[in-house]
This record gives C-alpha cells, sequence and structure tokens, in this order.
C-alpha cells in the first residue's frame, strides 16, 4: 500500500512526463524544492521503471535536478 494517492501520483508524474505522449522515456528538468520521492514513486508506479536524479544545475536561485527514465514503452509493462 503507497503512503501516496493516485491524485498525488498524478500530479507528481505530470510534472516530469513526457509532453508527447507519457509511456515514452522521462527526461525532465525539475527544481530540487520538489517531492523527489513521490515523483519517484509516481514514475515507478506509472511507468515501471526506475528513475534516476542528477544535479544538473546549482545556482543562488536554487538547483535543479535532471530526472530520466526508461519510460512505459521500454520497461517490462510495455514489452510488446
Amino acid at each position: 500500500m503507497s503512503q501516496y494517492t493516485q491524485e498525488q501520483f498524478v500530479a507528481a508524474f505530470e510534472k516530469v512526463q513526457d509532453k508527447k505522449h507519457w509511456k515514452n522515456p522521462v527526461n525532465a528538468v525539475i527544481d530540487a524544492t520538489e517531492n523527489l520521492h513521490l515523483i519517484r514513486e509516481a514514475i515507478i508506479h506509472f511507468t515501471a521503471t526506475v528513475p534516476t536524479f542528477d544535479i544538473l544545475k546549482v545556482t543562488e536561485a536554487g538547483t535543479k535536478i535532471l530526472v530520466r527514465a526508461d519510460g512505459y514503452y521500454a520497461g517490462p509493462a510495455g514489452d510488446r
């Protein structure tokens, strides 16, 4: 049982999902202030793939994180 709701998963995944199709790979830049655990769990929930998080840029304005995941099509759920 997840500590997050479906609505929380949807909102988090929408921040990182591919804009052309949600089943494509995830390749997004987000603020480090985002709930990274929730985003990780949302990506796993929707794509069955595990994301990576890398610090992309650190400035006085804040830190940016690069989020990547293989996505639904490339993962075990999308095996066609």
